[in-house]
């Protein structure tokens, strides 16, 4: 059984169950004749059952106790509506309640608790059929002891019968149910695979922006080791003030490109935590690697508000020995720093 509280979509549920499955019983047949005559088969029981496979957060033993006193109250209701008095409307469809409280103690079993629904539908449907049949056989030796009668008795041919009409029902339902849930499963499986391919672009965008971040830090590093040695020429050189006061904002301009390397460094300290220690088997393959870089390229020729509707890049992959596919792998990866997007 699910340990897991109830939430509030689960009590809404609970509460629609409580209103549907008195109203899916009035649809019926009456199989029986004499003291059974009472007995219906309609909609009601699989559609409890529906709703018994969803509300596993509830006991089964609450849930069958509350759909049988709503049947046996709205069943009730309605004879009063046509005249009856309320006791003989109550006494009459009192069997009702344990047609449906019979039929969650099958379902409140432990061997039905253990593992999850999905995981065992023959099961279910074998036990499905058991409560069917012990439910009516229930609920009619509550008539028969109700009505204080023994005219009528029960027969093999009512068993069968039983069995029969249980048989399909709870195929019917299930069939719907499961079906419902292979949707809902590749429904999921879907969102998976896009989210996959979602983070596996974030993940190589990932890399990708290390690695320039890397050479950004060593263009910033050469960079500052350039204008400090053009200050140390100018401060050499210096006879006027306005000498000093230029090579002063060389030594300036020299101090920021270092702390902008500074930061490029703790920028590169962080995201290396997440890209380091990486398996040969976590690189994209050649093909993937080629769409990331016409991705990358498009994404840069948007940001320079070029015409990326009119851009066309087309590419014809293919790896001649599987021997080769690391090289193939580390040559495309350099690829991306020869694509360039000239701006006119």
């Amino acid at each position: 059984m699910n340990t897991d509280k109830p939430t509030r979509q689960d009590w809404l549920v609970l509460l629609f169950m409580i209103i549907l499955v008195p109203l899916a019983g009035e649809p019926k047949m009456h199989p029986f004749s004499g003291d059974f005559a009472n007995f219906r088969v309609s909609f009601g029981s699989p559609v409890f059952l529906l709703f018994l496979i969803w509300l596993s957060t509830f006991p089964r033993l609450f849930t069958g106790a509350l759909a049988g006193i709503a049947v046996m109250l709205f069943r009730t209701g309605l004879d009063m509506f046509y005249g009856a008095t309320f006791p003989d409307a109550l006494i009459e469809h009192i069997p009702n309640f344990f047609y449906y409280f019979i039929y969650s103690l099958f379902f409140a079993l432990p061997q039905l608790s253990r593992k999850s629904i999905y995981e065992q539908a023959l099961g279910i449907a074998f036990w499905a059929i058991i409560a069917e049949v012990f439910a009516s056989v229930g609920e009619l030796a509550a008539m028969n002891a109700i009505a204080y009668q023994q005219a009528e008795s029960f027969t093999l041919g009512m068993l069968g019968r039983l069995i029969l009409i249980a048989i399909l029902r709870c195929f019917f339902i299930l069939s719907f149910f499961f079906l419902f849930q292979l949707y809902n499963t590749e429904m999921r499986l879907t969102r998976k695979t896009k989210e996959k391919d979602r983070l596996t672009t974030l993940i190589a965008s990932l890399y990708e922006e290390v690695f320039e971040l890397k050479n950004s830090m060593q263009n910033g590093e050469a960079i500052t080791h350039d204008c400090y040695k053009v200050y140390e020429q100018l401060k050499s050189r210096a006879k006027t003030p306005d000498d000093e006061a230029l090579a002063n904002e060389i030594l300036r301009i020299a101090g920021q490109c270092h702390d902008i390397k500074k930061n490029q460094q703790r920028i590169y300290a962080g995201l290396q935590e997440l890209t380091q220690n990486r398996r040969v088997d976590d690189y994209l393959p050649p093909d993937k690697i080629v769409k990331l870089l016409i991705h990358t390229q498009k994404k840069y020729a948007r940001s320079l508000d070029e015409a990326t509707e009119k851009l066309s890049i087309s590419y014809d992959w293919q790896i001649i020995h599987k021997k080769n596919r690391r090289r193939m792998i580390f040559l495309s990866s350099f690829c991306d720093d020869f694509v360039y997007l000239p701006r006119y």
